[in-house]
C-alpha cells in the first residue's frame, strides 16, 4: 500500500446529505482535485511503511488526520495468501476474525464530487 491508497475518513453536513453517512473514507489519491497532500520534501528512493492491525478494523488519528487501521480483509479472506503476505509469521489465533470496514470507502467518483467535506 502506498500513501496514496491510505483511506482517510470525511466527515460533515455535506457527506451526510450526499451520502446518508455521518462519516465515510476515500482514498487520498481520490481527492487529488481539492485537499490533495503536497509533499514538502523530496521522497526518498526506499520508503518504509508501518501500519497497525487491530482486532477490527478502525478509524484511527493519526498526525491529526482520522485514517483507517491496515485492511487484512484481502489477506484474510484468502488464506493461500497468507503465505507470502506481512501476516505469514503472525500466530493464527492473533489474526483478526472479524473482517469488515470501519466506514463506507467511496469510490473515485463519489470522492470527486466533494467539494468542502472536512477531512476528520
Amino acid at each position: 500500500m502506498t500513501t496514496d491508497d491510505q483511506r482517510v475518513c470525511l466527515a460533515g453536513s455535506e457527506i451526510e446529505y450526499l451520502f446518508g453517512e455521518e462519516r465515510v473514507t476515500a482514498a487520498v489519491r481520490h481527492l487529488e482535485a481539492r485537499n490533495y497532500p503536497v509533499l514538502t520534501k523530496p521522497v526518498p528512493a526506499v520508503m518504509t511503511y508501518y501500519q497497525i492491525l487491530l482486532e477490527t478494523h478502525e478509524i484511527i488519528t493519526v498526525n491529526g488526520a482520522l485514517v483507517e487501521s491496515f485492511d487484512a480483509s484481502a489477506v484474510l479472506d484468502t488464506p493461500t495468501l497468507i503465505k507470502s503476505s506481512v501476516l505469514a509469521d503472525m500466530a493464527p489465533d492473533l489474526r483478526s476474525s472479524r473482517i469488515g470496514l470501519a466506514a463506507p470507502v467511496l469510490q473515485r467518483h463519489e470522492a470527486m464530487t466533494l467539494t468542502g467535506a472536512t477531512i476528520g
